[in-house]
């Protein structure tokens, strides 16, 4: 974890192992909630930025990104005229799955950003980075060869941040009627969910490279975020 003073749930995908005996690099890429935080541009050096969310949420609060010498680029993850926020009771897996039907395109634009060495140090975030940066986050991590019981454990470390993203979101005009009477309950990162979404997607790198990724760029990001060491 990352620890800032206007966030709950930043962290670096560094150090999880692959299924090869490898483990992921450091300092590469970081998903996030949003966080009104400029000066990760010069702690994490970043170079680009991410977001995940719906105009409507980039209009509400942003960061001037560009200011600080970083790249921002909205590809918003959403589910047509559905809400983005999964609500109680939700199939979390088929949320999830439908953020990949609605548009692949955005999907397969925003992998592609992240996987271009040119592009990183990155920093990907939604407005509570569970969901649309859970899913992301998924991919390009399976993408990897990571265990998947370590891409479940990274999804379930947004846990202890639910609560307070969604005091917080709550009471913000974007998300207030989504969220009205929420229960943190129906909002926790089920580990279960994480990998039935990735069962039912079949294979990760088969479903990118069917939308038009491809494969080369695949084998530079493999290259770039690996290390032998563990």
């Amino acid at each position: 974890m990352i620890q800032v003073d206007s966030g709950h749930n930043v962290r670096d995908l560094g150090g999880l192992p692959t299924v090869d005996g490898r483990t992921t690099a450091y300092g590469k890429l970081v998903r996030a909630e949003f966080t009104a935080a400029p000066e990760l541009a010069d702690r994490l050096r970043l170079r680009t930025v991410v977001d995940l969310r719906r105009p409507r949420e980039t209009e509400h609060e942003s960061v001037a990104w560009a200011e600080h010498g970083v790249r921002w680029i909205n590809l918003p993850f959403g589910l047509g005229k559905a809400s983005a926020v999964a609500g109680a009771g939700a199939d979390f897996p088929s949320v999830y799955l439908g953020y990949l039907e609605h548009n692949p395109k955005t999907v397969i634009e925003a992998a592609a950003i992240l996987m271009e060495p040119d592009n990183l140090p990155a920093m990907f975030h939604c407005a509570a980075g569970k969901d649309r940066t859970g899913v992301l986050s998924a991919l390009l991590l399976d993408v990897l060869g990571v265990e998947r019981a370590a891409i479940a454990d990274d999804y379930a470390l947004s846990g202890p941040a639910v609560e307070p993203i969604l005091a917080r979101l709550s009471q913000l005009p974007p998300y207030e009627t989504m969220l009205a009477s929420y229960d943190v309950a129906a909002h926790m990162p089920d580990r279960a969910a994480i990998l039935e979404f990735l069962t039912r997607l079949g294979g990760t790198t088969d479903w990118l490279t069917a939308n038009g990724l491809d494969p080369a760029l695949i084998e530079r990001f493999r290259a770039a975020l690996l290390s032998d060491e563990r």
